[in-house]
């Protein structure tokens, strides 16, 4: 082979990684390859922004985002954090409407030292 043939071939081969890395950032992924750490004075600081990107990556592989709102106006007044006048209702008990405290009934504890016979 040639001097310059072997250039040649040398450079398609040294160059397939960064076609590879152009594809990936035109597709809108991330590339495969390794993330970034930086050691200042002996602490490690890996690049967050790179490991978010993979794990987003991995996220919507699983799980893809949809296209509805999590809450609109047919949503129930429960999920939407409204009133809710039965809840209220189970929670006040008998001093629904008459009192600001909710009922609790008065405790009533039997004597340890009173037999029965």
């Amino acid at each position: 082979m040639s001097a310059t043939l072997k250039m040649i071939f040398v450079t398609a081969i040294l160059s397939l990684p960064a076609l590879s890395v152009a594809a990936a950032a035109a597709e809108g992924g991330v590339a495969d390859g390794p993330c970034v750490e930086v050691e200042i004075g002996g602490d490690k600081a890996p690049s967050l922004t790179c490991l978010n990107q993979r794990l987003r990556q991995q996220v919507e592989q699983i799980h893809p985002t949809q296209n509805i709102p999590p809450l609109d106006a047919s949503s129930s007044s429960v999920k939407l954090g409204g009133y809710n006048q039965a809840a209220l209702a189970q929670q006040y008990g008998a001093n629904f409407g008459k009192s600001i405290y909710p009922f609790r009934p008065t405790s009533t504890y039997g004597s340890a030292l009173s037999v029965k016979p």
